[in-house]
């Protein structure tokens, strides 16, 4: 018990100094085996990321998940669901309209769109093309023709030229970032830091198309 104490000790000192560690580092710190740094990691808890193929871990207290339950250190992604994959068919199952591509990449600060393709054609999740661009949805039938109806209505309502991609990101930056903010806020924001000038109005549009404000501000885990 006193052996286990110790390493655990050890390991908590190596994360409170540097959050996130590869395997092969903590073994070499340790003076340990990866197998038997493996069982000492699961003894105690931990988060392994979904971004740069699962190389990175860091121990279960230290993220700050945000409403989504994604924490993103030094451009290292970690998820309550653990896994991209798993990550995905979470964020897909609560959306109210579905998500196109580039605002899931956005969100996740990775590029999943070959991941993407790759869940539907196991048909893990549906997508369909409102517009310019695919929008992907649960697989669920029932939560999928909620979205698919939800999507359609949103995409005639709104044109696609009220906002832009790229303002689009950098309005959902502003809203992963700190999802208790307004519209307006949001608006102000920009328009203060980037000189971006976008309406509050197409913010909530944008919004309600991708069912952003539905989502509690603490997930299910």
């Amino acid at each position: 018990m006193a052996f286990l104490q110790k390493n655990t000790d050890l390991l908590g000192q190596l994360f409170f100094d540097k959050k996130c560690w590869q395997i092969d580092e903590l073994a070499g710190k340790l003076d340990y085996a990866v197998i038997s740094v493996r069982r000492l990691l699961l003894q105690v808890g931990y988060y392994r990321s979904y971004t740069h193929n699962g190389r990175w871990y860091t121990l279960k207290d230290i993220p700050v998940f945000n409403a989504f339950g994604l924490w993103q250190h030094d451009e290292i992604g970690f998820s309550k669901r653990g896994t991209l994959t798993n990550t995905i068919l979470y964020i897909i199952d609560n959306s109210r309209s579905g998500f196109p591509a580039g605002a899931l990449c956005s969100m996740l600060a990775t590029d999943c769109r070959a991941v993407l393709t790759q869940m539907y054609q196991k048909g893990r999740i549906d997508r369909f093309k409102p517009k310019a661009e695919f929008v992907y949805l649960s697989a669920d039938k029932h939560i999928n023709n909620r979205q698919r109806m939800t999507c359609t209505a949103s995409v005639d309502k709104v044109p696609l030229s009220s906002i832009s991609p790229e303002v689009a990101v950098r309005v959902l930056v502003e809203f992963i970032n700190d999802p208790s903010l307004s519209s307006i806020e949001i608006s102000a924001n920009l328009n203060n830091k980037m000189n971006i000038g976008v309406e509050p109005n197409q913010i909530k549009a944008l919004f309600e198309q991708h069912g952003l404000k539905k989502m509690p501000l603490d997930l299910k885990s």
